[in-house]
């Protein structure tokens, strides 16, 4: 067995993915668990202690060669202290130092960081990134994360927001954002903002395939608009499109006030494919000075689902590298 190992722990409302690696990021063993989101902190670090070990096990691996643990957490946070200020999808995680509880239960350094930045850094360390030193990613799911990458280390900003891409502001006037704001990106290109154009629009009279499910007042998702647009539905095309142009005026402002070398649209939207990205990079040729658009790729995430995962793991591995076991 390859010494050391990293463990991967990315936590969210709805499920916790995690990953064993080696330090250079190869996934040895992979799995994914529903959060008990609503039992509290004691309940879900239980069940990142037991998926930890079960992980390293399953990699034919003992707990002795985990060299440090990374835990991805999608929540406002303080950095430096490991603390969990805010968790808005987890019952009770509020002020949580989830950094020194989690070190004391397992037994080994871990490193706590941003979901999105975690995803972010498992892009650029295993998947769409490699070879970038500057880049943006965008996951694009119920709502739009985000992580920088500058000179090959991620930007947190003064205090720790740094990357809060889906909340740039695309329009003053627009529609209300779960931050409280208006005209955010996220309230824009959102999974759920994307399916809620949708509806009003077959509410406002537009044809489409899927319009006596909403009528009837059925759940309607983004792969129901993805799979009829592929079939020639005309709305869900141009509902699709639109929320492409959206994503690409916000790959335009990162553009603009990052200059990366690449930029990766990764999450449950890309399913939608050449449509979103084809879309989007001509979004960017349009608006973009030609200069800096030229030298941005612009490409999606290879990682899937486990980025997050596989980034936690690369944050503990940069954190504690082997050469200082």
């Amino acid at each position: 067995m390859t010494r050391p190992l990293y463990v991967g722990l990315d936590l969210g409302g709805t499920n916790i993915k995690g990953a064993v690696t080696t330090a250079e990021a190869q996934s040895l063993a992979d799995e994914t668990v529903p959060t008990l989101a609503q039992a509290g902190p004691e309940a879900i670090m239980s069940q990142m202690d037991d998926l930890a070990r079960r992980l390293v096990t399953q990699a034919g691996a003992e707990w002795r060669d985990v060299a440090a643990v990374g835990m991805g957490v999608a929540a406002w946070l303080d950095y430096d202290a490991g603390l969990i200020l805010q968790a808005a999808n987890l019952a009770g995680w509020v002020d949580i130092p989830l950094r020194e509880q989690m070190s004391q239960r397992l037994g080994k350094p871990v490193v706590v960081e941003n979901d999105a930045n975690a995803a972010a850094w498992g892009e650029y360390v295993a998947g769409a990134g490699r070879g970038a030193h500057f880049m943006a990613l965008l996951t694009l799911g119920t709502g739009i994360g985000g992580g920088i990458i500058v000179h090959d280390r991620l930007l947190r900003g003064h205090s720790d927001t740094a990357g809060e891409l889906g909340h740039t502001m695309i329009r003053d006037d627009g529609p209300e954002c779960v931050c409280g704001n208006r005209g955010c990106l996220e309230a824009f290109a959102s999974a759920p903002a994307t399916v809620q154009r949708f509806i009003e629009a077959v509410r406002g009279g537009a044809d489409s395939a899927l319009a006596e499910k909403v009528r009837a007042g059925e759940a309607v998702t983004t792969e129901d608009i993805y799979q009829q647009a592929m079939a020639g539905d005309t709305l869900c095309r141009q509902t699709l499109q639109e929320t492409a142009r959206f994503l690409g005026i916000g790959v335009h402002n990162i553009i603009m006030a990052v200059n990366p070398q690449r930029i990766v649209l990764a999450g449950g939207m890309i399913a939608a494919g050449d449509l979103i990205m084809e879309t989007v990079k001509a979004v960017v040729a349009e608006r973009t000075l030609p200069y800096a658009a030229r030298y941005t790729e612009i490409g999606r995430g290879q990682l899937g689902e486990i980025a997050g995962a596989i980034g936690a793991a690369g944050c503990a591995a940069r954190e504690y590298p082997p050469a200082i076991r």
